[in-house]
């Protein structure tokens, strides 16, 4: 490879393979998780008040939420596969320019 120019193909690959894991066990835990994300009748008190806070949590942070745990799951997913192209090509270039230097 050229000089001044070096990268740990082992660490890629872990780091590569950590993402993808973490992304498919964040999915595990989220589908486990997403029914305790609703909360009983009268947990924010029994004031009026306290009825509409209720009603306005369940309309924006139950949703909101689930809206982005598919792009926290995609993100990491998306960077275990970029990375993991990316070692592809470093070990493609490498072998190249083998190949091309006579080795």
């Amino acid at each position: 490879m050229g000089a001044g120019f070096e990268y740990d193909p082992v660490a890629l690959g872990q780091v590569a393979s950590e993402l993808t894991r973490d992304a498919e066990d964040l999915n595990q835990k989220i589908s486990a998780a997403t029914g305790a994300m609703s909360v009983p009748s009268g947990a924010f008190g029994k004031l009026p008040e306290s009825h509409q806070a209720e009603s306005q949590y369940q309309q924006t942070m139950v949703p909101g939420a689930l809206q982005l745990v598919p792009a926290l799951h995609q993100m990491l997913q998306d960077g275990g596969n970029n990375l993991a192209t990316t070692l592809a090509n470093y070990q493609t270039a490498e072998q190249n320019a083998t190949v091309a230097a006579g080795g």
